[in-house]
C-alpha cells in the first residue's frame, strides 16, 4: 500500500489509479472503432445520396428517385 501511495505522489495523480488514466484501454478502443465505423457509413450515405445516385438510371423504386431528386 505504502509503494502505491509513493507512485501516486511521484506521478502527481491523487485520488486516482494509473489503470483508470490509460487513454489506450479495451473500452476506449471499441468506442474509437464505433465512431469510425458510424462515421464511415453516414460518409459514404451521404456520398452515394449526393453524387452516386446521379449517375444511375431512374428506377421505379420510390425511396431511390426520392434520393435521385433531393439532391
Amino acid at each position: 500500500m505504502e509503494n502505491q501511495k509513493a507512485m501516486v505522489k511521484e506521478n502527481g495523480i491523487s485520488g486516482v489509479s494509473a489503470s483508470s488514466q490509460s487513454f489506450g484501454s479495451k473500452e476506449n478502443v471499441c468506442w474509437g472503432w464505433i465512431f469510425l465505423l458510424l462515421g464511415s457509413c453516414s460518409f459514404w450515405g451521404l456520398f452515394y445520396a449526393a453524387m452516386l445516385s446521379k449517375l444511375l438510371p431512374h428506377f421505379g423504386n420510390r425511396i431511390i428517385l426520392a434520393i435521385h431528386n433531393i439532391y
